[in-house]
């Protein structure tokens, strides 16, 4: 047993001042001290320590405040013959404290070992008891088989102790002046034990064997030490990933931390050949990354994960609306893909279009492309807009005057394939070829014309395809009647007047003597005859010259002896035997034929022979019902007269050639009967036709 005694105080050769805290293990100026040591203050024994000093200590312990202050487990090594003892403080000294009351202080004086075994509970009492009680020679060695770690690595370390046969124990680890986690660590199972989250650097491992001396309490009784080097290990890797696009189906992962000449890292924590931190062509996956030093040491671990390649869209289902005849444009319109983030192009530059439509699209050939968010680009689809179906033109020309009645062509220049046809405004139809089609028509009156349809077969043309209105101008035809009411005119006196209606402006003419505007024939002036009177519209708007006729007979019962000399031939008369009223037959003089009435009877009313006119009357009758003017020749000597009028007659004298007749017949119906005007000779007979007649 340990006795602490109590002593005045003494000379000191080392002294902790009152307040202070010295760590002889620390402090070597304390551990090498020779002499007394006194302490007011406290010697803190935070490690195990031995004092150097070859002759023993005398260490004093003053007053309330003077302490050793132990920590658990720890060994104070003192050379043999030292004494500890309290001054000053006879009623209860601070002693020996340890940190708790089981911890196990040991004090070593010389080869003698003392525990402390207990306290009586407000650390005042301590007993310290001799180890040396449980026999034989405690041993303790400790080794390990990983002298140097990588940090993050476990070591392994083990103990082997000698204690004496039936002694319980215990083996407490520590390490110093890190800090670490073992396993079974106070247990007898701790001859084995790992060690972890030791830090980076050189530490001691201490070895503690505990024996149980009896009853609960176990004190160390010996120890042992190794060192353990734990090398620094680079940190987690900071890393990034550019991930496979449409373009590049691999991926690149970059280290961005740790870096250093003598790093290299590793994506599978096998192969360290990279030196740059850049892995390229990386497929789809995850991958454990770690850097590795120049010791060897190999960092935690950074999974990182490599996605799959994007899929490119499909290529678009397109449907294309055709221009038609009306809209030069098409419109191309995509069904699929569709979603979210799709955009879609018909040049493979421009995505900017989100709907899939595509309207004014212009004539051509597109390659109709679709892009996901992933910025992937799908197989083209060719979509085809036809030109625009050709739609024919028409220009419309031929502007004209025509006359009522009549037709005019029109012209249509037309472009365009095969047969086009159509309409004009007033609905007449045309059809033809191009270059140039002709169209009839005729109008009842002045109209303009445009064309009302136009179509190729294939296209209605639009209105601006139909120019041209051309203007047919109708003139009415002239229409006109005229007639001489008077006709045959019987003398040639007075005037002939016409009866007209229809289209005024025309002129009059005639082989008579006529007045060109009024028409009017000046019966004095026109010797006698049959004649036309033509009423004539020059040609205007269309109409080509219109002329209307009227016949008209001056004297008809001239003799104009035209043809021969036959009495009985119409063309000798200038009324070429026309039916008639008036009672003058003039024979002219001067005429190709002279008149022979050689046969039959002929039946006149007044006679008259012009000067130098000769009428021969031979084997055939001549009746006269009116008057003989003669101043001509009159050969009736072969010839028979008969004188039928209704008045009184006379023949005049000298009115026959030599006064001579053959026959005269007297068939006067007047009660004065017939006259002589002079000697007549009768070469056959005087015949009275009727009762009561007289000459």
């Amino acid at each position: 047993m340990l006795v602490l005694f109590h002593v005045n105080k003494l000379f000191a050769d080392y002294t902790i001042s009152a307040g202070a805290s010295i760590d002889p293990a620390i402090n070597s100026t304390l551990r090498n001290s020779t002499g007394t040591i006194s302490i007011y203050g406290t010697m803190a024994i935070n490690s195990d320590v031995t004092f150097t000093s070859s002759t023993p200590l005398r260490i004093l312990i003053y007053g309330t405040g003077g302490q050793i202050y132990w920590y658990a487990n720890k060994i104070l090594v003192l050379p043999a013959g030292s004494t500890i003892a309290y001054v000053n403080n006879p009623t209860a000294p601070p002693g020996l404290q340890p940190t708790s009351g089981n911890a196990s202080q040991i004090l070593e004086i010389g080869a003698v070992k003392y525990a402390c075994t207990n306290d009586n509970s407000n650390n005042v009492v301590f007993s310290f008891t001799q180890l040396n009680s449980i026999g034989g020679t405690p041993t303790i060695s400790a080794t390990t088989g990983t002298p140097s770690i990588c940090y993050g690595s476990a070591a392994s370390l083990s103990a082997s102790q000698v204690l004496p046969s039936g002694v319980a124990f215990k083996i407490q680890w520590s390490i110093f002046p890190s800090s670490g986690i073992f396993t079974n660590n106070n247990t007898s199972a701790a001859t084995s034990t790992a060690l972890s989250n030791a830090a980076a650097g050189s530490d001691t491992i201490i070895s503690g064997l505990y024996a149980n001396t009896g009853g609960t309490n176990y004190y160390l009784v010996t120890s042992d030490t190794v060192v353990l080097t734990v090398k620094p290990a680079p940190a987690a890797p900071t890393a990034s990933v550019t991930q496979p696009t449409c373009a590049a189906v691999t991926g690149n992962i970059s280290i961005s931390v740790p870096t250093g000449v003598s790093l290299t890292y590793s994506t599978d924590g096998a192969t360290y050949a990279n030196t740059t931190g850049a892995f390229s062509g990386m497929s789809a996956g995850a991958y454990n990354l770690t850097a590795k030093n120049s010791n060897g040491c190999i960092s935690p671990v950074t999974s990182v994960t490599v996605n799959a390649p994007p899929v490119a869209p499909a290529a678009p289902t397109v449907s294309v609306t055709q221009p038609t005849c009306t809209v030069a444009t098409g419109t191309i319109t995509i069904t699929a893909p569709t979603g979210m983030g799709i955009t879609y192009s018909t040049d493979d530059i421009t995505y900017s279009n989100t709907s899939g439509v595509f309207s004014s699209i212009s004539p051509g050939t597109y390659n109709v492309t679709a892009k996901d968010s992933s910025g992937c680009i799908s197989p083209a689809t060719t979509a085809i807009v036809n030109a625009q179906p050709a739609r024919a033109t028409g220009s419309l020309s031929g502007s004209a005057s025509i006359c009522s009645g009549s037709s005019a062509s029109l012209n249509i220049a037309v472009t365009g394939a095969g047969t086009i046809s159509g309409t004009l405004s007033d609905g007449t139809a045309f059809s033809g070829t191009a270059p140039s089609i002709t169209v009839n028509v005729s109008p009842s009156s002045t109209k303009t014309y445009t064309i009302s349809s136009l179509t190729n077969g294939t296209c209605s043309s639009i209105a601006s395809d139909k120019t041209g209105d051309p203007t047919i101008t109708v003139t009415m035809q002239p229409s006109a009647t005229i007639s001489y009411g008077g006709t045959p005119f019987c003398s040639n006196t007075g005037t002939g007047t016409v009866t007209f209606s229809g289209s005024t402006g025309g002129t009059f003419s005639s082989g008579a003597s006529i007045n060109a505007t009024t028409g009017t024939v000046d019966l004095v002036s026109t010797a006698p005859g049959i004649y036309t009177v033509t009423y004539s519209i020059a040609a205007s708007g269309g109409c080509s010259l219109y002329t209307t006729n009227a016949s008209i007979a001056v004297n008809p019962n001239t003799w104009t002896g035209g043809v021969s000399t036959n009495w009985n031939t119409p063309a000798n008369w200038a009324g070429n035997g026309i039916a008639n009223t008036c009672p003058d037959f003039t024979i002219l003089s001067g005429v190709p034929y002279e008149p022979i009435l050689n046969s039959g009877t002929a039946a006149v009313q007044n006679l008259i022979v012009n000067p130098g006119a000769t009428l021969t009357i031979t084997n055939a009758t001549m009746q006269i019902s009116g008057t003989i003017t003669n101043n001509g020749t009159i050969n009736a000597a072969n010839g028979t007269i008969e004188m039928n009028g209704s008045a009184a007659q006379t023949i005049p004298a000298g009115a026959f050639q030599n006064n001579a007749l053959n026959n005269l017949i007297i068939s006067n119906t007047n009660a004065s009967g017939v006259s002589l005007g002079g000697a007549l000779d009768i070469y056959n007979s005087v015949t009275f036709s009727g009762t009561g007649k007289k000459l």
